[in-house]
């Protein structure tokens, strides 16, 4: 089970860290990811979540763009 996260103040976020939130409000199963200028940071906060066990889902690192 993923461990609640909340916001208690309001944050204004960038594209990036709002798509990386959906992906932890969704709880996704597996997030499959080239991490490329520029969403690189959407990567790296999906896997900050899964290592602070916010989510439960499955990070798979694709070698290349095709």
């Amino acid at each position: 089970m993923a461990k609640e996260f909340e916001l208690n103040e309001m944050e204004f976020w960038d594209g990036n860290y709002a798509a990386s939130q959906a992906l932890r409000q969704a709880q996704v199963d597996v997030v499959a990811a080239y991490p490329i200028t520029p969403s690189t940071p959407i990567v790296e906060n999906y896997g900050a979540y899964q290592a602070n066990g916010y989510v439960d889902g499955e990070f798979v690192m694709v070698e290349s763009e095709h």
